[in-house]
């Protein structure tokens, strides 16, 4: 976590714009193309913030009321995701992601993830810029959380060069129950920082990787006992040392199969291989 991403090559408007081309007529329509000067300001905005790099402050410049809320949700749910044109969209922003969720590298992506939510900033709902995306279980545990910034893997990229996950052995005789955690580098500023950890509470994501630790150390357990007769110290620590160093060129620092594998080689002389 997190996986950087390319964003598709359309502003906010372009895509409104292919979006309401067949859109009927009616108040909803006349409504939202009164408010375009709005949600193009706004969607500059945040182009100018990640281009600053101070996107964790921005606010909404223009008052958000509870139709413009309604509006471009809607707009959201039946020109970009559920329309004909809208949906060719949604599909290329969905394969800007690749073959895992860019989040918590766990589930295929098959939703799209407001980075600002629509609550907070319903005219950026349409913004390539504001959709990442994301596995169901990342996406849907945001929607439950506390409506947060969160990390940007277009622009984050601290995220995937700064350490930040770590995982320990607690008990040496259950060594497949690691505890992981978020830890913070002196590299990180407090922006940085407080976005990570909310993010990692908003996903559940230090616990999802606990039942993935427990099945990848009996898969690992078990390798070591048909490659070794007897299994050593010492013949654990090198093919942990072998994993460590495959995690890291194939996965990077932040992953939870190099961390835990580095708990495993650290507490090596402690367990009972």
């Amino acid at each position: 976590m997190v996986t950087p991403l390319r964003p598709i090559g359309l502003t906010g408007k372009q895509v409104r714009e292919l979006c309401m081309a067949r859109m009927q007529a009616g108040a909803r329509r006349t409504r939202i193309t009164a408010d375009q000067a709005n949600l193009d300001a706004e969607e500059a905005a945040l182009r100018a913030a990640f281009a600053r790099n101070s996107h964790r402050t921005l606010r909404p410049s223009v008052p958000v009321t509870k139709q413009v809320r309604a509006d471009m949700h809607w707009f959201y749910e039946n020109r970009l995701r559920d329309s004909k044109a809208g949906r060719e969209l949604w599909g290329e922003i969905i394969s800007v992601g690749g073959r895992l969720c860019p989040f918590c590298h766990l589930a295929k992506p098959t939703t799209l993830e407001h980075s600002f939510p629509q609550s907070t900033y319903p005219r950026l709902a349409v913004e390539p810029l504001n959709l990442v995306p994301a596995c169901r279980d990342c996406n849907g545990e945001r929607l439950v959380g506390h409506g947060s910034i969160t990390i940007s893997p277009y622009f984050d990229a601290w995220a995937v060069t700064v350490p930040w996950l770590a995982a320990k052995v607690l008990d040496p005789a259950h060594p497949e129950d690691l505890e992981f955690t978020v830890v913070r580098d002196a590299i990180l500023t407090l922006s940085q920082w407080n976005a990570l950890q909310q993010f990692v509470r908003d996903v559940d994501l230090l616990d999802r990787y606990v039942g993935l630790a427990i099945e990848a150390f009996a898969e690992f357990t078990s390798g070591l006992k048909i490659a070794y007769p007897v299994v050593t110290e010492s013949d654990a620590r090198w093919e942990l040392d072998v994993k460590v160093s495959s995690h890291l060129t194939s996965f990077g620092i932040n992953r939870w199969q190099t961390v835990a594998f580095s708990a495993w080689r650290d507490a090596a002389d402690q367990i009972a291989w």
